[in-house]
């Protein structure tokens, strides 16, 4: 991960790095916040899957997922307590409807620490403008839901907005990492080593070195947040593309 500050890069974690470093901070007050900004495709959801599954490994924190393009125009606290409680409760018993008084024991959670709030998408609210998009998150943070600690994703070219027009001020901002050609390379041997098929590999990284394969390279600059979750059908698509 990029840690970005003033536009410049400070520190380049690796990803089991990022999780200990950044995510186990408990980080109060200004700055407590985290932004996952990079470009479509770079891993962006994937981590945060993988920063949830870190946080309920380290701790007993309660942990809530939104994907921002679902609030279909409710705010940020509707929808927490008209939907994503009700749907909560629901798995434990469908037919027990959520009162007043555990909507406000949510609220008291939320206010006493121990909660984060996975935001998935800031690019998907179905604002008509960066801009608008970014305020209408900084407007929803203002009371008990920005008292958990919030991570959110969002497409670079969106997050731009912020930084230049300063919008979401509490929020530490980091930039999904492209692989370099040698990580590249180790990732398909190790693949293809797990795969049995040794072979396999070499002939792939021959081909992705000609030049006329300059397109199929930029395929495979996979992110670092997602390498551990890099699906097999892409191998295979590269393959027939290179070999047949």
């Amino acid at each position: 991960m990029y840690q970005l500050q003033k536009e410049a890069i400070t520190k380049i974690y690796a990803h089991d790095e990022f999780l200990q470093q950044v995510i186990t901070q408990q980080n109060a007050g200004k700055n407590k916040h985290i932004a996952i900004v990079g470009e479509p495709g770079a891993g962006k959801t994937t981590l945060l899957s993988a920063i949830a599954s870190y946080i309920k490994k380290e701790n007993q924190d309660l942990i809530i997922y939104i994907s921002l393009a679902s609030l279909q125009g409710m705010t940020l606290e509707d929808y927490l307590l008209k939907k994503w409680l009700p749907e909560a409760i629901g798995l434990v018993n469908a037919e027990f409807v959520p009162t007043p008084q555990i909507e406000n024991q949510l609220i008291t959670c939320f206010r006493k620490g121990g909660v984060w709030l996975l935001l998935d998408g800031v690019d998907e609210m179905g604002a008509s403008s960066p801009v608008q998009a970014l305020a209408k998150i900084s407007r929803e943070l203002t009371d008990w839901p920005g008292q958990a600690r919030v991570v959110l994703t969002c497409r670079l070219n969106v997050w731009d907005a912020n930084a230049n027009n300063n919008i979401l001020i509490d929020f530490q901002t980091y930039k999904t990492h492209e692989f370099q050609s040698e990580e590249v390379e180790k990732f398909i041997e190790k693949w293809f080593t797990c795969a049995e098929n040794i072979q396999g590999g070499k002939e792939l990284q021959a081909k992705l070195k000609e030049l006329r394969q300059e397109r199929i390279r930029e395929l495979v600059v996979i992110r670092k947040s997602s390498m551990l979750y890099f699906k097999y059908f892409v191998i295979l698509f590269m393959m027939n593309l290179l070999f047949h």
